[in-house]
């Protein structure tokens, strides 16, 4: 059985009670005796996106423009819809509904790439979580920090070593706020810290300075846990009428998407109603990372490839939860057109203007990097964590989160027989 993402295993045994009831009453369709969800827009009634089909994309461009939210729409091009769906046992809904077969959700499939990684061959793919190796949050971008490093450029090396120092000193103060019982130990450790404590917001979400890394080094084709989005129209056109790799035009038979997401509902959906007040538990924080990174804010010259596709990131839709959600809700409104009418000039972009021949990050980004699968060693993280300015106890500390980090992934490995 190919189960669900550890964030998903876990919520479903426990899900809000409103989230509860609304599974409850959406599972009316069986297939072979088995409950089903389908989410995937313009098959289900209970889907709240919108599904428009346009006659080409010179009216989505149009459209798209006259009815976005600066601050608030965000958009994703692709050439064509994908579905996939997930299945897995859930212990709460044979207790509470009687039934033991296992539960099978369809979606709309916005996985990001470490998660297709996962997906078997046949249509509509199923994602195996099985296959997946619980690394920490740190290790999904291992190769970004590998390559950063690697640059020798003194403000790239700062910037790996501060999101190093960043994850870690934040996991170290929420597994504490999850399972202190005094706050003389919080007080105590504040001090070995640094007086970073209070400063360090503890949510599931990850610190600014690694999310930013994690979605640069996305753009730059490296697997990460996000997936890309723009702020302007004309950018997710543009990516839903060419292909990436050789900056083709699309055309023939079949139809390009552009999903625009709306993201204050999408963060309103995970913290009231996802999350609900849930990052107490620690093995849920821990499993999952949500929230939007808007890159806008970084250096011209660390991201001109961002910049000039005015990119972003989403991340937490490798949970089937939040996609659920996220089309169920109605935060995600999906727009197709036909490509047999697409000229090319319709946004008035060319590749140069999306991926820019000078851009300096391709060669720090390279192949050398992308691909390398081992974990971070501690003989790697040391060296960053020193130039943040950690100090012996502070270093001490992180050795103790990075020996536990190893352990559980050891465990796992010799669960799945690897």
């Amino acid at each position: 059985m190919p189960g669900f993402s550890p964030f998903d295993s876990l919520y479903l045994e426990s899900p809000g009670p409103q989230i509860a009831g609304w599974f409850a009453f959406l599972i009316t369709q069986f297939e072979n005796g088995q409950p089903t969800l389908d989410f995937v827009p313009g098959r289900s009634a209970y889907v709240g996106a919108s599904l428009h089909g346009l006659e080409s994309v010179q009216a989505a461009v149009d459209r798209l423009e006259a009815e976005h939210v600066g601050g608030r729409h965000v958009y994703r091009g692709q050439a064509a819809r994908h579905e996939c769906q997930v299945e897995g046992h859930v212990r709460a809904l044979a207790e509470g509904l009687s039934i033991d077969a296992p539960l099978l959700l369809k979606l709309e499939s916005l996985l990001p790439s470490f998660a297709r990684q996962l997906c078997s061959p046949d249509f509509p793919p199923t994602v195996d979580w099985s296959l997946w190796l619980p690394i920490g949050n740190l290790d999904q971008v291992g190769n970004g920090l590998r390559a950063l490093w690697a640059s020798g450029d003194d403000r790239l090396m700062d910037w790996a070593a501060r999101a190093c120092r960043d994850m870690y000193f934040r996991g170290i103060m929420r597994s504490l706020h999850a399972s202190l019982s005094g706050v003389s130990m919080l007080s105590d450790l504040e001090a070995v810290l640094g007086g970073r404590a209070q400063s360090i917001h503890l949510s599931i979400s990850i610190p600014q300075s690694l999310a930013e890394l994690i979605a640069l080094a996305q753009h730059y084709e490296f697997p990460s846990c996000m997936v890309d989005i723009t702020t302007r129209p004309r950018v997710a056109c543009w990516f839903a009428t060419h292909r990436w790799a050789s900056g083709e035009l699309v055309t023939g038979p079949g139809e390009g998407v552009v999903y625009r997401i709306d993201t204050t509902r999408l963060v309103s959906l995970i913290k009231e109603k996802l999350l609900d007040g849930r990052t107490q538990s620690a093995a849920l924080a821990d499993s999952g990372v949500f929230g939007h990174v808007d890159l806008a804010g970084l250096p011209t010259e660390i991201c001109e490839r961002v910049r000039a596709q005015s990119g972003g990131s989403i991340f937490g839709l490798d949970s089937a939860v939040l996609c659920a959600m996220a089309f169920g809700f109605g935060a995600v409104d999906v727009f197709t057109f036909p490509h047999r009418t697409t000229l090319g000039s319709e946004t008035g972009l060319s590749m140069p203007d999306i991926r820019p021949d000078d851009d300096r990050m391709t060669e720090v980004f390279g192949e050398e990097h992308r691909d390398h699968r081992d974990v971070l060693a501690w003989s790697e993280l040391e060296p960053m964590l020193a130039r943040a300015g950690v100090n012996d106890a502070q270093m001490a500390i992180c050795h103790a989160h990075w020996m536990r980090d190893m352990q559980r992934i050891v465990s796992a490995m010799k669960a799945n027989g690897q």
